[in-house]
Parts: structure tokens; C-alpha cells; sequence
């Protein structure tokens, strides 16, 4: 009976994938849809923006860069300096994750490396991560952690970035790597504090 609520999922999800991830960011087989963990099994939103898959451009464009060949998604528009994701189990197999549990995010920042200086790496920043708002159904706000906090630490500038969340529920994982753009003239989604208390 799972194979067929599967397979079901897969046949009408394919409208919404199909044509639009590349072949190394698509699902695993109908068996094990989720098993890459390259995000078709969760659904996320950041400041209110849902991730969609990353268009054929960017993805040619991205993946020229040191270990960015799993960034499958991106935001259109772009995104706060101090953004709030929002995430649940979803898109092909929505029970795959179970109840969400934890995200946790590392940041890239795409527009300091220099490939002359930075060789075949791009530094991660060190010192921030996702923080629950309220309850873990709710969202999540981008936040410095305090033993790492240096004057100007915390002020994310403009450009481009890749953001790495993997979301953790109670019965399994997946993750999404999201091209985004931050602007840090923009005002964070609201917060929304989930079911607090259940």
C-alpha cells in the first residue's frame, strides 16, 4: 500500500517537478523518493518566499563554484539579512520527515570568493543559525549566536548566498540548499509562534 501512495505522489507531483529540477537534483525511484535528501520531500518558505526548484541557469551558473553541486532551489525576490524559514514535511512524500524537530542552517556567502585566493572552498560564516520563534511548527529566524558576536559580526551585507538547511524530523531527514539574495534594507517575515504547548 506504500509503494502505491508513492508512486501516486510521484504521478501527481510530476507537473510540479518535471522538466524543472536537473537530473542530479531530481528524486530517487519510486521506492526511495526521498533517499538523496536533496529537498522534493519537505516544503519551505523563507520570509514568506516558497523555494522553487533552481532554474537551469543559475544552476549552470552555481555549480562552476567549489562545493555547490547540490544547490537545487531558490528564492525569486530577494531575502532579509535576518530571514525566518518556515518548514514542513512535504512535496513528494509528505510523512517522510515526520514532525519537524530542528533546522539547522549554515550560510554561504557566494560573492567573496575569489578563486585566485580561495582555491577550491567557500568559507561558510561561522556563528549564525537557525532559532526557533516560538514552537518548531512555527518559524525559524536567522540569528548570530552570542559567544561569536564581534561588532559588525551580525550585519550581513548584500549579495548572493547559499543557504544549507537540513530539517530534522522525528523520523527522518532532508535538506534543501536555497540560492538566495540578501538585502539588508529589508524587514524580516513576521514571527509566527506555532502550537506552543502541545
Amino acid at each position: 500500500m506504500k509503494a502505491l501512495q508513492v508512486f501516486l505522489a510521484l504521478a501527481t507531483a510530476a507537473p510540479v517537478f518535471g522538466g524543472n529540477l536537473m537530473e542530479d537534483c531530481e528524486p530517487g525511484s519510486r521506492r526511495m523518493v526521498c533517499i538523496h535528501r536533496n529537498g522534493v520531500c519537505v516544503e519551505v518558505s523563507i520570509d514568506g518566499q516558497a523555494t522553487r526548484p533552481i532554474s537551469r541557469e543559475n544552476r549552470q551558473r552555481i555549480t562552476q563554484l567549489p562545493d555547490m553541486d547540490e544547490v537545487c532551489w531558490e528564492i525569486e525576490a530577494p531575502v532579509s539579512s535576518a530571514f525566518r524559514v518556515e518548514a514542513r514535511g512535504g512535496g513528494l512524500q509528505p510523512d517522510f520527515i515526520g514532525e519537524l524537530k530542528s533546522i539547522g542552517a549554515i550560510l554561504v556567502p557566494l560573492d567573496e570568493y575569489d578563486p585566485e585566493f580561495d582555491g577550491n572552498r567557500i568559507e561558510p560564516l561561522r556563528g549564525f543559525s537557525a532559532e526557533a520563534d516560538g514552537y518548531r511548527d512555527g518559524t525559524w529566524q536567522l540569528r548570530a549566536r552570542d559567544h561569536f558576536r564581534t561588532p559588525g559580526s551580525t550585519q550581513l551585507p548584500a549579495g548572493e548566498y547559499v543557504i544549507i538547511l537540513r530539517l530534522h524530523g522525528q523520523d527522518n531527514w532532508d535538506k534543501q540548499e536555497v540560492l538566495i539574495r540578501i538585502d539588508p534594507n529589508l524587514k524580516p517575515a513576521p514571527a509566527k509562534q506555532g502550537s506552543a504547548g502541545r
